[in-house]
């Protein structure tokens, strides 16, 4: 009985080598039965450092307009996207629009009022159609960037627009081995991001994702993970705090990266580590160590159980069954070998 204990314990030292901890055992066995695991996409498989790669000007304005309007409504914001905003601004000598009244959406983006006096919003296309802003103009633009795989924020001055904004984020190092390590065992990765379906589908080809949920704001994505739940998956969910704890708080496994040694004790998985493709190896640890408890244990007790059944009707010896357990213990023992 102690050969599934063995593997177990062999699973967490594996893990802790790579500045794995899982919470409990509780946690390890959770994690061991994960169906599907969701990335929230940005921070994890993706850099989360996007670069304004692309400015398209519609009605009559200048690119440097449409910079200048965005980077003063996202000036008062802290996100990534408003980060690269600023950055391109300063980096073009751009000086942001004097900006009053700067509201942010979350999810969305940001409404506020320009420096003319008229109506400002910068942010998704679900922004402008709660702000009942017409985009047809430019859908074209707007499908092909995200065909590329790039976020796209647009731009309305006085309830029409007047840019489009192409914005490219890369792939984190080791995100496809990550997504290798889970398909290995059997997992189905999710992408869970907020961006539009055409960016998603960019990016799952990039990574071998067939499963993606996408334009789900931060704010919902616990919602998500408890329809997965609903469905009859064991969910476990890769993100980073305090972004991600929606999704991390509605998981059956949570996996913070860079947690460990934090007071965030609640996740089921810390990482030590900022990297992307520990987090995968927790759930491959975890599965590989159930998987071969079991097979140990089967090892263990098959050949006997046969032996007994053989002798009992006199077809062989009794002196099979305990031969059979010995052969079944070394079997299941070698199977412990050290992984490289």
């Amino acid at each position: 009985a102690e050969i599934g204990s063995l593997q177990v314990m062999r699973g967490v030292l594996l893990a802790l080598r790579r500045g794995i901890a899982f919470r409990s055992a509780e946690s390890l066995d959770r994690a061991g039965r994960v169906s599907s695991v969701a990335f929230c996409a940005r921070g994890t498989l993706l850099l989360g450092e996007p670069e304004v790669t692309r400015i398209d000007a519609l009605a009559g304005h200048t690119n440097e307009d449409v910079l200048a309007f965005a980077a003063g409504a996202e000036a008062s914001t802290e996100h990534p996207a408003a980060t690269a905003i600023l950055r391109a601004a300063r980096a073009r000598g751009v000086r942001p629009d004097a900006v009053r009244s700067p509201t942010p959406v979350p999810g969305l983006g940001v409404t506020a009022v320009a420096g003319s006096g008229q109506a400002l919003a910068v942010g998704s296309r679900a922004l402008m159609l709660r702000e009942r802003i017409g985009v047809a103009s430019a859908e074209t633009l707007i499908s092909d960037l995200e065909a590329m795989g790039r976020s796209v924020l647009l731009v309305a001055l006085g309830g029409r627009l007047i840019g489009v904004i192409g914005l490219q984020d890369g792939l984190r190092p080791g995100a496809r081995a990550a997504v290798q390590h889970v398909l290995d065992v059997g997992i189905e990765p999710i992408l869970l991001s907020g961006d539009a379906r055409e960016t998603c589908e960019a990016i799952g080809r990039a990574l071998d994702i067939d499963h993606l949920r996408p334009e789900v704001p931060p704010s919902e994505r616990g919602d998500e993970v408890r329809r997965l739940r609903d469905g009859g998956a064991v969910v476990a969910v890769v993100g980073r705090t305090p972004n991600d704890d929606s999704a991390l708080s509605a998981a059956d496994v949570s996996i913070a990266l860079s947690a460990a040694g934090s007071g965030a004790s609640e996740w089921s998985v810390q990482l030590a580590s900022d990297d992307v493709r520990d987090a995968a190896y927790s759930l491959r640890v975890a599965h590989q160590a159930w998987r071969e408890g079991q097979l140990g244990l089967l090892l263990i007790l098959a050949p006997p159980v046969c032996a007994v059944v053989v002798s009992a009707f006199g077809f062989a010896p009794g002196a099979l069954s305990p031969i059979a357990t010995c052969l079944g213990t070394l079997a299941a023992l070698a199977r412990m070998r050290p992984e490289r």
